[in-house]
């Protein structure tokens, strides 16, 4: 998971998905958040 993040964040850079990313990373923490607990 850790590994396809990276990648997702590595095209991230582009600005044509600013706002997939901030998507993404939204959900990103939400599901690393849950899986810490």
């Amino acid at each position: 998971m850790t590994f396809a993040f990276k990648a997702l964040h590595s095209v991230c850079i582009t600005e044509t998905f600013i706002q997939y990313c901030s998507l993404i990373h939204s959900m990103y923490n939400i599901s690393f958040v849950q899986w810490k607990l």
